[in-house]
């Protein structure tokens, strides 16, 4: 039973970090993109 629930524990945490790896990613994209823009901005 405890390690029932250990293991479900467990893909919680997992799905978590994935969430937080994906929301990471998201917002360096963004960063980029956004720097991509300024720049092309700056250029014209």
């Amino acid at each position: 039973m405890a390690t029932h629930e250990y293991s479900i524990l467990k893909n919680l945490l997992r799905k978590k970090s994935n969430c937080m790896t994906i929301s990471k990613n998201w917002y360096s994209d963004r960063k980029i993109i956004e720097n991509k823009s300024q720049k092309q901005i700056l250029s014209v």
